[in-house]
């Protein structure tokens, strides 16, 4: 007798759980809905996609705003998101399209379980609401990146060849003769013995250093050090 399958293979649960932390959540039409948390508010922006290339885009905003309604009201539950809230729907210009919005919107929030208070669709089709979450906010399985801190955006590397640079420039026009040495990432490396090994060289000659430059792969892209030799 073969062992049972395990449920969160029989259910997809780990994929659907990426899913549950995805920023981006596809709609059905083709259309998205992206999340971003800051201190103040979670922001909800609502995109078309390829949609628009189907119908008009009247006709394109209507539906896709309609699927983002129940999408995002869904997302809200599931991931437990709680404080303000602020979903950015596509412009409409029909009066009753905006309604059409609004109502189905306001529908899919009271399916939930939590306390919520729905603002209104504004002018400019924002649609702003409060939600109190009904547990600790979802499942901890995510953690922010200790590189970025969760920002999402790391040093480019060119900007940390130059603080190289700087550091290896520095050590030079101190008293001493020793050698310098940059332990970097590869990424870092390439741009200090290709685009930029001309001045590391005219800085050698200068201060009459050697100065090699080591490619790190257990290195994280922005760490580095200079040593000297």
């Amino acid at each position: 007798m073969s062992a049972p399958e395990p449920l969160f293979h029989a259910f997809d649960i780990e994929t659907q759980i990426d899913r549950l932390h995805a920023r981006r959540v596809a709609l059905p039409g083709g259309g998205s809905v992206v999340f971003d948390r800051t201190e103040a508010l979670v922001a909800v922006d609502v995109n078309s996609g390829r949609m628009r290339e189907q119908v008009g885009l009247e006709e394109t905003a209507r539906k896709t705003n309609l699927e983002a309604a129940e999408e995002v009201a869904r997302q809200l539950r599931l991931r437990d998101l709680g404080g303000v809230v602020a979903v950015d729907f596509i412009d409409m210009r029909d009066a009753e399209n905006i309604k059409a919005v609004e109502r189905a919107f306001r529908t899919h929030l009271a399916r939930d379980r939590a306390r919520v208070r729905p603002g209104r669709l504004g002018a400019f089709g924002i649609f702003a609401l409060t939600r109190r979450r009904a547990g600790a906010g979802g499942v901890v399985v995510r953690r922010a990146c200790p590189r970025c801190e969760g920002s999402g955006v790391v040093i480019h590397p060119d900007e940390i060849a130059l603080r190289v640079f700087r550091e290896l420039r520095a050590r030079a026009s101190g008293k001493g003769r020793r050698g310098l040495r940059a332990r970097v990432s590869p990424g870092v490396a390439e741009i200090l013995r290709g685009p930029r090994r001309a001045v590391v060289d005219a800085l050698s000659g200068d201060s009459g250093r050697a100065i090699e430059v080591d490619a790190d792969p257990s290195l994280p892209p922005d760490g580095w050090e200079v040593v000297a030799e």
